[in-house]
């Protein structure tokens, strides 16, 4: 089974070279700006633009630090062509999702404002409209200014965290003499309190101009109309050079050993970070070097995998480049620390480095490496043609920072391909003693508590060390060897609306399948069957059976054993269990789909509990637990689920006796129970192949498994949140904050597919009439959200989930806020043009989401699982404008029951409890 190395193909898949990507068009405007245009019609009718200003907080003098920040605030607060509210509106009415940190972001070196659109209409030019707006025209009038403050300092209260923490003291050591260790974009809370309209024009004046700017657009448009558009709207903007000062980073050039530590940290690690030179990827030889350091991430974690598998180490080990913003490289081996063990963790490093740096990495497991970077390589061309529009800006985001060359798709598979065929093992050998020879080398302990270890100590462990072991044991080339006939289904039905064809087979597997090519190569899929923890007694013995068998690997081959056999094979299926449902999903590609079929009968047939990764399992279990039963946000939840739930034992967390008390062999049993048995499974199939090859392949596999036809249903345990008005608060952040959630509940909502549409809008109304009262004009969060839920089985019931972060004295009037904006929606929202934006932002999530595949498995699995109508695309649309405001109106006094309400809050600790 093939796990995705993310980081390894976002990397390789845009290698740059020479030549630019003829689709990429780049041009200049008189007045400096430079555009560039990409076409993608991978979504029809979606574009995505972005105003890129090349300064962040790093650009920032000592009296304007959070100025940055607060300019990208502002920007939507009032411009020159529209008022505060005239420019979201105009936002939403493009079908754009308006909200924290959706719009915008502010970083060291950059700030970016993004928007999505629906290409109809005058939508482009409107959207193209804004963006001039926001880059070059803001107003900062003084009345908004104030009101904003109180949205920023209500941000920095949201980001504070023990990871936020640790960071800020990370800071000096990885931007060493630098202007970046001084200038995080929150800024300084003093300084955005006292901001004045000339300070903030100040900083914008200096850098908001054209020729510091780049305007990205990517999508399903047409280029000479777009540049029209671009000229018209940009072309008149006159603007100054803007100075750009150097910001080098310092080297320490020998070993510094620092901690930073906080005791609300859930996850600790050690870190060597090997300094390097940034390698800028714009040409052969560059390139030909990072993918050196890519092919050793591969096999670092392909060692990690296998010393985990083998029982040889609890400790995951990774390794990977970390650039500091195109001045300098750090090369991290990053490892987990269980126990509290932090020598154990240097020892593993030790022992890794040392066995690597006498002997080098095993010809086998090199070749493996090179099996697997080669299938993402292919991967990433073949499916290029259905690559999203933000893959492709993030390419580009990359290009302009970097100043290096966006490549084309088959460029770069070409350019890959031929580096990866180049490659020897001396080479990646070679390349390993190059990294780790470095003479700074900065050792992070990331830690709860105060660790004081010192780089004598770590240099005697290494001294001391065994090197690894890097023998190979010979594996078979596939998991299952073995001819199945095929086995034709006894009853075949096709969909002509939706295009589904369904089969089912003697042993009483039903199979749906959807072609469809958007993501092109790819199928995805879901095995379920009626029931889940409703229908179980133990649901925390079923979790941890799901999770153990998920890592335990397949038939007789342990987890690195099954991805020793499949190298270069692109598959994934785990199992899962739910509320309602329990079975399998994933995905795979069109090549490899014979490969999955046989894995997955493997482990159907025989679902595993590894007796390495049990014991690793148990003991890593614990230890997460200990430290989570310090962490607040732990402390909070698990005292709050107790209380949610009437302190029902079914639905407790597992605690440290329970874990001690699990059985191997009874979870082995358990898994037979609740997986086994293919005549209650409904197999959905949605993705880029044709019917009848699918078609074939099911006949062999699924045909062939174990099953009689049973009928499921899922069962109602009993098992209720809590009725009644209540208030549940703890005092266990170290943050002076609260963290609040009001959950609603009503039983009235039945569930139909209108009433469901209905729900989504309301809320989603409801969620902007809460940004404009509660953020925009009292400047109380930074962010407020709330979520519907409608519940068809176990039983009918509504939840409308509002979440907050505040101070801990405007809690209460928060939560009558909210309660007041309910209330205003049941007696009547007469507001038509807000509603329509609502639906306008629907219906364009809807055209996308029906364009993917996984979109299309949702909404069969949901339609066979709680047996709700299905509903296309036109069906869907014809739905939402439907909805009117009596509607509206209907919903909320349905749903917003204040007689069932739950106000939850994690409070400072400091704080004075009075409710």
């Amino acid at each position: 089974m093939k796990r995705i190395l993310i980081l390894l193909l976002l990397s390789l898949s845009p290698l740059f070279c020479l030549n630019l990507d003829e689709n990429l068009s780049v041009k200049k405007l008189d007045n400096g700006l430079t555009y560039y245009l990409y076409e993608n019609s991978a979504l029809k009718d979606s574009v995505s633009l972005i105003l890129h200003i090349k300064a962040g907080s790093s650009d920032e003098k000592d009296n304007e630090r959070g100025i940055a920040h607060f300019v990208e605030h502002m920007a939507f607060n009032g411009t020159k062509d529209f008022s505060k509210n005239e420019l979201i509106k105009a936002l939403e009415s493009l079908g754009v999702k308006f909200g924290p940190d959706l719009n915008a972001m502010t970083g060291f070196d950059k700030t970016i404002y993004k928007i999505d659109i629906k290409n109809e209409g005058d939508n482009l030019n409107t959207a193209l409209k804004v963006l001039a707006n926001l880059g070059f025209k803001v107003k900062f009038e003084p009345k908004d200014l104030e009101a904003e403050k109180g949205v920023i300092v209500a941000e920095d209260k949201n980001r504070q965290s023990g990871m936020q923490r640790v960071f800020e003291q990370s800071l000096p050591y990885y931007y060493k003499d630098s202007i970046y260790e001084k200038r995080l974009p929150i800024g300084d809370m003093d300084i955005v309190r006292s901001a004045t309209s000339e300070l903030m024009r100040g900083f914008y004046e200096r850098y908001y101009q054209p020729d510091n700017a780049s305007l990205i657009v990517v999508g399903d448009f047409n280029k000479t109309q777009i540049s029209d558009f671009i000229k018209v709207n940009f072309g008149d903007i006159n603007g100054t050079s803007v100075k750009k000062d150097d910001k080098p980073i310092g080297y320490f050039n020998e070993m510094v050993v620092f901690n930073a530590f906080d005791k609300d940290i859930t996850n600790q690690s050690v870190n060597f970070m090997f300094e390097g030179n940034f390698i800028p990827e714009n040409s052969y030889e560059n390139i030909k070097e990072m993918t050196k350091v890519y092919y050793i991430s591969t096999l670092i974690s392909l060692i990690s995998n296998k010393r985990q598998s083998n029982g040889d180490s609890l400790i995951k080990s990774a390794f990977y480049p970390m650039d500091l913003y195109n001045k300098k490289s750090l090369n991290t081996f990053s490892l987990s620390v269980v126990d509290g063990n932090f020598t154990a963790s240097v020892a593993e490093f030790s022992t890794i480095l040392k066995g690597l740096r006498e002997n080098g990495f095993s010809q086998n497991l090199f070749e493996n490496a090179k099996t697997d970077l080669k299938a993402l390589n292919l991967t990433s061309f073949k499916t290029s043609s259905s690559r999203k529009n933000q893959s492709y800006i993030n390419e580009i985001l990359n290009y302009i920072d970097s100043n290096t060359t966006f490549l084309s798709p088959k460029d770069s598979y070409e350019i890959n391909e031929k580096i990866l065929n180049e490659l020897t093992l001396d080479d990646i050998n070679e390349k390993f003693l190059d990294i780790t020879k470095s003479t700074g080398v900065i050792v992070s302990i990331i830690s709860k508590d105060e660790q004081n270890i010192t780089k004598d100590e770590i240099l005697e462990i290494y001294k001391n060390v065994k090197p690894l072991n890097t023998s190979e044991k010979v594996l078979p080339k596939t998991l299952l060897d073995a001819n199945l006939s095929k086995v034709d289904p006894i009853k075949t039905e096709f969909d002509d609306k939706n295009l589904i064809h369904t089969y089912e087979f003697e042993n009483g597997a039903k199979v749906h399948f959807k072609e469809m090519d958007t993501d092109k190569e790819t199928v995805y899929f879901n095995a379920f069957k009626k029931g889940g923890y409703t229908n179980i007694p133990n649901i925390n013995e079923a979790i941890f059976a799901v999770n153990i068998s998920n890592g335990s690997g397949i038939g007789e081959f342990n987890d690195y054993e099954v991805r020793t056999i499949t190298a270069g094979e692109v598959f994934n299926f785990s199992k899962f269990i739910n509320r309602v449902s329990r079975g399998y999903s994933g995905s795979f590609l069109a090549k490899d789909m014979e490969s999955f079929f046989k894995a997955f009968f493997v482990d159907f047939h025989a679902p595993k509990i590894d007796d390495n990764y049990f014991k690793n399992y148990i003991t890593l279990s614990l230890d997460t637990l200990k430290r989570n039963l310090l962490q607040p946000d732990y402390k909070f939840a698990l005292e709050f689920n107790d209380f949610y739930y009437a302190g029902n034992e079914k639905m407790k967390f597992a605690d440290e006796k329970f874990i001690n008390s699990l059985d191997k062999n009874r979870l082995e049993i358990l898994l037979n129970e609740l997986f086994s048995n293919a005549g209650e499974y409904e197999f959905i199939f949605v993705g880029d192949i044709k019917a009848d090859k699918f078609l074939d392949m099911a006949s062999r596999y699924i045909g062939n498994l174990n099953g009689d036809k049973k009928p499921t249903s899922i069962k109602d345990d009993g098992i209720r949140e809590i009725d009644g008005t209540h208030k549940f608060e703890r005092n266990y952040l170290s943050e002076n904050v609260s963290k609040n959630t009001i959950i609603v509940k009503s039983y009235d909502l039945n569930y139909t597919a209108k009433n469901d549409i209905a729900l989504e809008l309301t809320t989603a109304v409801l969620n902007t009439l809460m940004r404009e009262k509660i953020r925009e004009d009292d400047g109380k969060v930074y962010g407020i959200s709330a979520y519907p839920s409608l519940s068809v089985l176990p039983y009918q019931r509504a939840i409308t989930s509002v979440y907050f972060t505040s101070e801990v004295n405007q809690k209460d009037e928060i939560y009558s806020d909210v309660k007041a904006i309910m209330e205003n929606l049941k007696a009547g929202y007469k507001d038509e043009k807000e509603l329509n934006s609502a639906k306008t932002v629907k219906k364009v999530e809807l055209e996308k989401n029906f364009q993917q595949p996984g979109f299309w498995l949702m909404k069969m699995v949901n339609s066979k699982l709680f047996g709700i109508e299905f509903l296309n695309f036109d069906e869907s649309i014809k739905l939402v404008d439907s909805i009117t405001l009596d509607d509206i109106k209907e919903i909320s006094n349905k749903a917003f029951d204040f007689e069932n309400v739950v106000i939850s809050s994690n409070i400072y600790k400091d704080s004075n409890l009075t409710n």
